[in-house]
């Protein structure tokens, strides 16, 4: 898109985002509402000690907030959060919720 080889429309975030500030938001562009975002999260099995899953969060934290990890993400378009393991379970249990009924909604079934 910086090349000029494709015209970007929108992001598809609720907010404008620091990996393409320039490009308006779809609620911008008049589609109230629509968010469609893909992220990505280090698990741990269920029974990890708590400890060790605090001690995990705040390291990987650190690491995705450098400056270092923050340019190489940003160089490929992607916005880097790092959240708290309850965040994390928040975002989980509201994106089952929301993407179960867009399938139910469609008619989509396994085959």
């Amino acid at each position: 898109m910086r090349a000029g080889k494709l015209r970007g429309l929108a992001v598809s975030t609720l907010g404008r985002t620091s990996a393409l500030p320039e490009f308006p938001t779809l609620a911008e562009q008049g589609f109230a509402g629509f968010e469609a975002v893909s992220w990505q999260a280090v698990l741990a099995p269920a029974k990890t000690p708590a400890s060790i899953v605090d001690r995990l969060s705040r390291e990987l934290v650190r690491i995705i907030r450098s400056d270092e990890v923050r340019t190489k993400m940003l160089a490929q378009y992607f916005s880097a959060a790092g959240t708290a393991p309850a965040a994390l379970a928040n975002l989980m249990s509201g994106e089952r919720e929301r993407w179960a009924k867009v399938i139910a909604a469609a008619g989509v079934k396994p085959e």
